[in-house]
């Protein structure tokens, strides 16, 4: 987009200097050149403005080592290519590619799925085997961050540095973790949701879109330093469902306004709890698509009978 409209660019084998994919996985602008880097389910290249043309970067000799999961320029103006085979470093101003070492394991722990640069410039990489890993650059490989090490064995699929300090970690099977800076533990935001696809973080908290939508999670109060003693936190988008996925030890004592709650304090809605937890499990709870639904249907029936027909 240049302002004023969109250009495609599209592979086509019988050009030269054309994108070498169309299946693009990830895109990464490099401030320093002016292009961008694109990596393809066949390779990772880099566009220059100035030719106009795509210019491949070999990765490796295997199949898994062109298909480009994640891609991040660091601030040194270094590339990093995530990749189905193991975690790449591309230096441009020497055109060298390495590929670099990380803690043992099977090929899902090779998969590379996202890239970040924290604060510090701590470069940070999400696995396939659901691993958490940071660079180390005096031994120059990968080492196991244990911070990360509860959300199960579900891919990483997003990282968010926060420009404060701190990183948040978004998985497939949608749990979300904000890891402080320094060696404070890790805080559970979500123990399970849609597959969290992408995360964009800001000062105050981090726009997170999963499979279900867009919604922006604040900064946990206990990684902002304060508690509900301190400063009460109010949220107006907050029910018994949401709540399910979350860690509540963090939430005691917080506040929280919705036009329905399944505790609310009433014959009709104890009736209509009961009777959805009858039917579904003790464990499942009602929220307010559900009640608004039913007060619907029973209007509509009441309507109904009252004029004695379904027509308008």
């Amino acid at each position: 987009y240049d302002g004023s409209g969109f250009r495609t660019f599209r592979a086509d084998e019988r050009r030269v200097g054309s994108l070498i994919s169309n299946f693009v996985r990830a895109v990464a602008a490099d401030t320093r050149r002016g292009g961008v880097w694109v990596g393809t389910g066949s390779g990772l290249c880099y566009y220059n403005p100035r030719t106009e043309l795509f210019e491949l970067v070999p990765l490796g000799k295997t199949a898994g080592a062109s298909f480009v999961h994640a891609v991040l320029v660091d601030r040194g103006g270094q590339v990093w290519a995530g990749t189905e085979d193991g975690f790449w470093c591309y230096e441009p101003a020497r055109q060298r590619v390495r590929r670099v070492a990380g803690p043992a394991g099977n090929a899902r722990q090779n998969s590379i799925r996202a890239i970040a640069q924290d604060a510090a410039g701590v470069v940070w990489v999400g696995t396939g085997a659901g691993m958490l890993l940071r660079y180390d650059p005096g031994q120059r490989r990968l080492r196991y961050d244990p911070r990360h090490d509860s959300p199960g064995s579900a891919p990483v699929s997003a990282l968010a540095a926060r420009p404060g300090g701190g990183l948040w970690v978004g998985t497939e099977a949608g749990a979300l973790r904000y890891l402080p800076p320094g060696a404070a533990p890790a805080v559970d935001v979500l123990g399970a949701a849609p597959v969290v696809r992408s995360i964009w973080a800001d000062g105050g908290g981090a726009w997170v879109g999963t499979a279900a939508g867009l919604r922006y999670w604040p900064l946990p109060v206990p990684a902002a330093g304060v508690s509900a003693d301190d400063i009460p936190v109010m949220a107006f988008s907050v029910g018994e469902e949401e709540l399910s996925g979350l860690d509540t030890a963090n939430l005691v004592g917080h506040l929280a306004a919705w036009n329905y709650f399944q505790t609310a304090e009433a014959p009709a809605n104890d009736e209509f709890v009961a009777a959805w937890k009858a039917k579904m499990g003790d464990d499942r709870v009602t929220n307010d698509p559900m009640e608004a639904h039913v007060i619907g249907f029973d209007m509509w029936v009441k309507a109904v009978e009252k004029a004695k027909t379904t027509d308008r």
